[in-house]
């Protein structure tokens, strides 16, 4: 079992961090919100006026949810990538 948690880690870890590379298109280590709203705007056209207009702002409610459960710093504004894996890492119970 273990042993297949190993390879499934190992894929996931890979698109995870292509996943990461492509909002931190600056290759700073982190993203920040300035990076998500960026991602909203560039595919308006496939989420709703509603996401696009209020939920990726700044200073939104859901913006400052996905980053309280991603950043392990609460108080920085930063998600780092080992954050991004291990919050989007499936666990075993």
């Amino acid at each position: 079992m273990e042993r297949i948690r190993m390879n499934i880690d190992r894929g996931l870890g890979i698109a995870l961090r292509q996943v990461f590379e492509n909002i931190d298109w600056i290759n700073r280590g982190f993203i920040n919100k300035s990076d998500i709203k960026r991602l909203v705007d560039t595919y308006a056209e496939q989420v709703s006026q509603v996401t696009a207009d209020q939920r990726s702002h700044p200073g939104s409610l859901e913006m400052e949810a996905f980053f309280r459960r991603f950043g392990k710093d609460k108080q920085n504004g930063k998600i780092a990538l080992p954050e991004w894996i291990d919050e989007l890492t499936p666990k075993l119970r």
